[in-house]
């Protein structure tokens, strides 16, 4: 970098008065870490039956219903969509996409939707399951929450 000094000056700028409310959506951009404020946090992923029974074995050609906790962490109500994402898990080719639209949850409440996917073969995938502001735009409200599955 060598000692090279730049003289910026004593230029003030006058920014006026403008305000911008930028809603809740902050990020803390210290430390390389990124914190981001969601509005919807994905608590839980299941697979269950068709009944919301848990799962405990899965087979290519079984319905699994995947079935996650949402929870509305922000101060007001939320319209958003639910997307579930299967990857397979060597290749990380995406093997199911599917989501929910018009979803809304008020302050603190929380749902637990499902989406049923029938796995045509064998192998280990990863369901992952995350929030969007609506199913054109796909801005993330959430953080994504993943699990593995081994299909038999």
């Amino acid at each position: 970098m060598g000692d090279d000094v730049v003289d910026m000056g004593d230029d003030v700028v006058d920014m006026g008065d403008d305000v911008v409310d930028m809603g809740d959506d902050d990020v803390d951009m210290g430390d390389d870490d990124v914190e981001v404020n969601y509005l919807i946090e994905i608590e839980t992923v299941d697979f269950v039956d068709s009944f919301g029974n848990l799962l405990s074995v899965y087979g290519a050609g079984d319905i699994i219903v995947i079935e996650s906790k949402i929870t509305n962490i922000h101060t007001e109500k939320v319209k958003f969509a639910l997307k579930v994402l299967i990857r397979e898990y060597v290749t990380n080719n995406v093997v199911y996409s599917q989501g929910l639209v018009n979803l809304e949850l008020e302050s603190g409440t929380s749902t637990y939707p499902g989406i049923s996917w029938i796995p045509e073969s064998t192998g280990t995938y990863i369901v992952e399951v995350y929030a969007v502001d609506d199913h054109l735009n796909l801005n993330p409200i959430s953080a994504t929450k993943s699990k593995n599955i081994e299909i038999t």
